[in-house]
């Protein structure tokens, strides 16, 4: 599925963060550091230590000399090698983390860092006393290349990033400013809250965690290879489950939340020009997953898998494996993506041919025409990729602008549908 799966939940290691620290935990880590760059880097790398424990991730940084090579728009200066390895070290060093030191040449020298007990317990005591602190300059342009493990790529700027980073300050000093209270949540610190659900694992009941920091509010962009595909708009409150967002306040008012029905297969079908017949995933009796509403999740789940997929076998790989809590076996994902060739073949080269991730930078286009004009208005709102969540009060107005949006950057037969 073009290397990777963009917005799949998958419990991935925590990232180094470098536009995130709190000032002064190294010192109080008992961490000394030759200098105040070093001390910085050391900072960053606890914070984000810090940040891995609370969701009970590793923390993953590179030990590939020519990662911190060179000038980065991603990162200080002061991140050199040197710099990372000694940081690295000293806090393995104080058992403050356990290292898992990947071998070279292996997934990009990736290594990780997991938290101690001694570590977790110095970091409740400093978040209950303080935040940490994050760099409202960092960059909101993101171009990362694609894989299984996507690394940013450095790029000129120009007239188009200048355009779309200055589109980006407004969005980001609204959802700085917002409150939420998330009622189906359980908060473990000031700004984390965790959800649990109740899965199965080879039909043992598990109960799955997932945790979501929302001291961090702004969003960023993120583009893949360039800057014709992706781009979709990432914040934190995206990452709070949707049945929870459905409970959710925003500056203390019962919100709403608007998406574009189907909308990945109306842009397909828009830019080769053709109507589109009937519901997208009505396969009529082709398949069938023992009730309505069960086979239409198979069919939807299909759809957009195929969209994503540079071929069949990796389509029916990806239902199988994203499917499986839906019951979609290998042989029931054989089914799938066939019935669904066979019911969109009026736009078949754009299925199982990678064609998801230009669609992505259509309606991420679209979106963020919506954000812009609702925060013009002063209208508080949080994107979470093809949909928006808002207070239910100022739905008439999202409404308007999500069709102004789309008619002004699509051409028809096929209007856009918002539910």
């Amino acid at each position: 599925m073009a290397g990777y799966y963009w917005d799949d939940p998958v419990k991935h290691d925590q990232a180094l963060i470098y536009s995130s620290r709190v000032p002064g935990i190294a010192e109080l880590a008992g961490l000394k550091s030759a200098n105040a760059a070093e001390e910085f880097v050391t900072e960053t790398f606890l914070t984000s230590l810090g940040y891995a424990g609370e969701s009970e991730k590793a923390l993953s940084f590179s030990r590939h000399r020519g990662h911190y090579a060179g000038r980065s728009r991603y990162r200080r200066p002061v991140f050199t090698y040197a710099n990372a390895m000694r940081s690295a070290a000293k806090i393995v060093g104080a058992g403050l983390a356990i290292e898992n030191r990947t071998k070279p040449g292996h997934r990009g020298w990736q290594s990780t860092l997991i938290p101690t007990p001694a570590f977790t317990s110095l970091w409740s005591l400093l978040t209950a006393r303080s935040e940490p602190t994050f760099d409202t300059k960092a960059e909101t342009i993101i171009l990362r290349s694609r894989g299984e493990e996507p690394k940013p790529i450095e790029y000129a700027d120009g007239p188009k990033t200048s355009k779309m980073r200055t589109a980006m300050e407004p969005v980001n000093e609204m959802l700085r400013s917002l409150r939420l209270d998330v009622p189906d949540s359980i908060r473990i610190r000031k700004n984390v809250l965790m959800f649990e659900r109740l899965d199965y694992d080879r039909d043992r009941p598990v109960v799955k965690r997932s945790h979501v920091r929302v001291s961090n509010m702004a969003a960023r962009r993120i583009f893949a290879p360039d800057f014709s595909h992706h781009g979709r708009c990432y914040c934190a409150p995206q990452n709070i489950p949707s049945d929870a967002r459905a409970n959710m306040l925003i500056n203390g008012e019962p919100c709403v939340e608007l998406d574009y029905s189907a909308m990945h297969p109306t842009l397909a079908y828009n830019i080769a020009g053709i109507r589109m017949e009937r519901d997208p995933y009505d396969v009529g009796n082709a398949y069938s997953a023992g009730d309505p509403e069960r086979t239409r999740k198979h069919i939807k789940l299909g759809v957009l898998i195929v969209l994503n997929a540079k071929d069949k076998a990796s389509a029916v790989r990806a239902l199988a494996l994203h499917g499986r809590d839906l019951g979609i076996t290998h042989e029931k994902a054989k089914v799938i993506v066939s019935v669904i060739l066979d019911r969109h073949d009026a736009i078949k080269g754009m299925l199982c041919n990678d064609w998801g991730i230009r669609l992505m930078n259509i309606d991420a286009t679209i979106m963020m025409a919506v954000m812009s004009a609702l925060v013009d208005q002063g209208i508080p709102a949080i994107p979470v990729h093809d949909s928006i969540v808002l207070p239910a009060r100022f739905e008439g107005q999202a409404r308007e602008e999500m069709t102004r949006s789309w008619d002004r950057f699509q051409k028809q037969p096929n209007p856009c549908r918002i539910k």
